[in-house]
């Protein structure tokens, strides 16, 4: 990667090493000769480098400065150049009120990036990435839980067709930056890590807080809600409850397979909640 930020930028220096543990991507926070910052990410999956230079091209603009901006992508390595934001990402302090509010007012501007489509796809597309992962989540979860999650899962071909909007696929705050505002005492607020973007219904991107955080703490909801500024309804829910069974079930396989042990247990202890919360027919 060093040789295409040499190519792109020129002479740069190395500052840190911003790579996350599972080696899914490295990732180099720079500096250029003349002093400015950039972030070099290069992906070893060809479909994860896709998915997020398409977003940072079509639908991250809309963020302004509440997300890096692309300045260019070197396809035959899989290498993002981007602008370097202030800040890091804080669990704790992300799971305050307050960066709830803008969390949700972030994602409301993704999700408006592209107009609404119809998915009559959407229940066929859920059910195909279930059995996608069911094989291996077969040695981690239980098998009765695991037929009980697919049958919720085939239900969603009940509900009426939804839309689809452009998502971030893992609006959490470990992908949120996070940094003192110059002079007005407010947190500046960045939004970062687009490789599982992709169009899907609006709640998918809700599926990890709201089975994670937002159990322990209704506040921080309706935080998220109120930035957001829309209320979760009845049909919402129930796509909400058996997406988040269905991604628990990804999780844990992903987090098995990358060795993200933390990961696994939490989608571990998520699925057995929330395969007994799914309705019984």
């Amino acid at each position: 990667m060093r040789d295409v930020l040499q190519r792109r930028i020129g002479d740069c220096t190395v500052e840190a090493d911003r790579s996350w543990s599972h080696g899914g991507a490295t990732v180099l926070l720079v500096r250029d000769a003349r002093g400015a910052r950039w972030v070099g990410k290069q992906h070893r999956d060809r479909d994860r480098y896709r998915a997020e230079r398409d977003a940072y091209r079509r639908w991250v603009p809309a963020l302004g400065d509440r997300a890096p901006r692309l300045r260019f992508a070197d396809d035959a390595t899989g290498t993002l150049v981007l602008s370097a934001v202030p800040g890091a990402p804080d669990w704790s302090r992300g799971l305050t009120p307050a960066v709830q509010r803008r969390a949700g007012a972030a994602l409301r501007r993704l999700h408006e990036a592209a107009e609404p489509e119809p998915w009559p796809e959407f229940a066929a597309v859920r059910l195909a990435e279930f059995d996608r992962w069911a094989p291996a989540a077969g040695e981690l979860l239980p098998g009765p839980e695991l037929a009980a999650v697919r049958k919720a899962v085939l239900g969603l071909a009940d509900l009426p067709v939804p839309h689809r909007v452009p998502c971030h696929g893992d609006h959490t705050p470990r992908n949120w930056l996070l940094a003192p505002a110059d002079g007005t005492g407010d947190e500046r607020f960045a939004v970062l890590d687009f490789e599982w973007s992709g169009r899907d219904v609006w709640v998918a991107d809700l599926t990890r807080l709201a089975v994670g955080p937002w159990r322990d703490d209704p506040e921080l909801a309706a935080a998220f809600l109120a930035g957001y500024g829309r209320a979760i309804g009845a049909l919402d829910r129930a796509m909400l409850l058996r997406c988040a069974a269905a991604r628990a079930v990804f999780l844990a396989v992903w987090g098995h397979r990358h060795g993200e042990v933390a990961l696994e247990r939490s989608a571990r202890d998520q699925f057995a909640r929330l395969a007994g919360e799914l309705p019984a027919d």
